[in-house]
């Protein structure tokens, strides 16, 4: 069934490419399938101008709910789908969906904008073999970066001759936004997940595991939050949030924590929490920009180093290192909130950051440029 399937989107995509091209008209997805990340955060302001055609391909449709008015969905995989990617004049994802993909084509005269979901480290890049990087630089226009440092990550990695655009990333405006619109996310992630408004929120998200063996993911929740309430005081709530590769074979374990793993935008997450941990994702890398703390949690270091590897020891960056819950609580106890501010300030300042709230603005503005 599979096949057949995979025949017959092959050859519709096939025809469709006879179809005109909507020169107004613009594709966005995430490699998560859902209404998040840097396709999220230009959205609103893309749809907002005249005459342009917003389409999201989405793995769910129910999640069309959350998107803006006049924006228009398709399911992922689906005919509508291959008809959206074959006449959208603009392609714009944050993973490697359209390159990846058996019968999606890009047409000469489509543009494909590349804002990936990284940022400033910490896991290296890629790894997906010869083939896949000379398809994704061969194909893609632009890529969209936050700083110095991840021009290099673009440059060894998928894309060693795409123009580079250093806007910022679009969801990292949301560490720009006013108290009252960070309060009004942080009420809705509350809401979602049913937490009350006066507790603390800390947020633990790890990244997945190439061999999908989760069982390093080990940090007590009770450890946890018992250090964090001497430490800070008030009475704190822990998220526990599983990658979305690990999510779909996993549950998150129980424990005296909210599962968050199926909260789709990371980003509110994080506005929402004040304290973030996490062992080798990037998400930590933008967690940076905002108020919060950062604790890094690492059981498996030495293995991880060597598949997929670092951009830099871990001991390089602002987040107090932690191999086992005990070091945790340690680190927790021992933290310098004003060594942190410096250390995390020398950290941006290094990377060669420029997100500043306007780089949606400056990817719409792009976008706009090229629809004519």
């Amino acid at each position: 069934m599979a096949d057949f399937k995979s025949i017959v989107l092959r050859v519709a995509s096939a025809v469709f490419r006879l179809f005109p091209i909507r020169k107004k008209r613009v594709l966005l997805q995430t490699f998560q399938g859902e209404f998040c990340c840097n396709p999220k955060y230009v959205t609103e302001p893309l749809a907002a101008q005249a005459g342009v055609e917003v389409v999201w391909a989405l793995s769910r449709m129910a999640d069309a709910q959350s998107l803006p008015s006049g924006v228009k969905v398709v399911r992922k995989g689906s005919l509508r789908y291959c008809l959206a990617a074959a006449t959208s004049k603009v392609w714009f994802e944050n993973g490697l969906n359209f390159v990846r993909s058996p019968y999606i084509r890009k047409r000469r005269s489509q543009v494909y904008f590349q804002p990936l979901h990284g940022s400033l480290g910490l896991k290296r890049q890629g790894l997906a073999g010869a083939d896949i990087r000379a398809k994704a630089d061969a194909v893609t226009d632009y890529c969209i970066s936050n700083s110095a440092f991840e021009d290099g990550v673009y440059r060894t990695s998928y894309w060693p001759t795409t123009e580079i655009l250093r806007y910022g990333h679009p969801r990292n405006d949301v560490f720009f936004m006013n108290a009252d619109k960070k309060s009004r996310i942080s009420a809705r992630v509350r809401e979602a997940l049913g937490v009350g408004a006066q507790a603390r929120l800390a947020l633990y998200a790890p990244t997945f595991r190439p061999d999908g063996n989760t069982s390093c993911l080990d940090l007590d929740p009770v450890m946890l939050k018992s250090a964090l309430e001497r430490k800070f005081g008030g009475e704190w709530t822990v998220l526990f949030r599983l990658h979305k590769r690990d999510a779909a074979r996993h549950k998150a374990p129980l424990g005296s924590w909210v599962d968050a793993s199926r909260y789709p935008d990371m980003q509110e997450l994080m506005v929402a929490c004040e304290v973030g941990i996490t062992d080798y994702s990037s998400w930590i890398c933008d967690y940076v920009l905002g108020e919060g703390y950062a604790f890094i949690y690492a059981r498996d270091v030495e293995k991880y180093a060597e598949n997929p590897g670092f951009y830099y020891p871990l001991e390089t960056t602002p987040f107090p290192v932690a191999r086992s819950n005990e070091e945790l609580v340690a680190a927790i106890e021992s933290f310098d909130p004003a060594r942190y501010s410096r250390d995390k300030a020398s950290f941006i300042e290094s990377k060669g950051c420029v997100d500043d709230g306007h780089a949606s603005e400056r990817c719409v503005r792009k976008i706009m440029e090229v629809l004519g």
